[in-house]
Parts: structure tokens; sequence; C-alpha cells
């Protein structure tokens, strides 16, 4: 659940693009046949519809009932359909198992340089302006 808001919070990939093939109508707004569409997902992650008090960081907006409670696009962090991203079990795993074996060895805690509320700098990939500092201590 953790790994999952974190992805909600800070979207892998803030913004995906499809192609029409066909005129469409979503929302009362007609997509041409021809056009580019482009998918907000890091705005969609912070809709307070979805999610409320969308900037707090709630581990608990996972859970089976929390989850049944919202339509299933309202999180897409690698993106929704026959063409999300090819990676994602992968990413998945490799995320979950680097955590397991960094939180296992090592302790953090926030160095005093780095600011408390950070702003995100948004390009192919979501990243901490300034960068994130912090304090890692092996656990004895």
């Amino acid at each position: 659940m953790v790994l999952f808001e974190s992805m909600r919070l800070y979207t892998p990939i803030p913004k995906t693009q499809r192609h029409c093939y066909k005129t469409v109508t979503v929302g009362g707004v007609t997509i041409p046949k021809g056009a580019d569409a482009l998918i907000p997902i890091d705005v969609i992650h912070h809709m307070p519809q979805y999610w409320p008090d969308p900037y707090k960081f709630d581990p608990e907006r996972f859970t089976a009932e929390a989850k049944a409670n919202r339509p299933q696009l309202a999180y897409m962090p690698f993106g929704w359909g026959p063409r999300n991203c090819i990676g994602l079990r992968f990413a998945l795993l490799e995320a979950k198992i680097a955590l397991m074996e960094i939180l296992r060895k090592y302790s953090f805690a926030r160095a005093p340089e780095t600011v408390e509320n950070l702003k995100p700098s948004t390009g192919l990939t979501l990243t901490p302006k300034g960068g994130v500092l912090l304090k890692i201590l092996p656990r004895t």
C-alpha cells in the first residue's frame, strides 16, 4: 500500500498520449479522428473527487474496500489498457525487492538541508526540485 500511495502522489510517468482512430465523445467533449489526446495522469491522481485530501500521504487509500469505492481509472501510474507500460510487473517487483532490502539494512532521516514541503519538477518523470538529502544510518 505504501508503494502504491507513493506512486499516486509522485507518478512515475505524469502524462501519456493516445492517438484517436475514430471520433469519440468523452465527458461531453468530442475528440476527432486523427487527434492526439493527452492523459494527465498526475492530475487524475490528485483529483479530490477520487482522493480526499489528495496531497496527504495515506496508504490506507489502497485497502480492498477503498479501491472498490473509486473508479478503476482513477489510479494508473503505468498507464492503462493494452498499451500500458510493458515493464509494469517487473518494475513493481523490482521496487518491492529493492525497498525491502534497503529498509532491512538501513534507517533514514531527513537531513536538515532538505525542505519539508518538496516541490515537483516535471519532465518525462517526476523528480523533486533541488533533490532530497537524507541521513542514512546502518541498522545494527
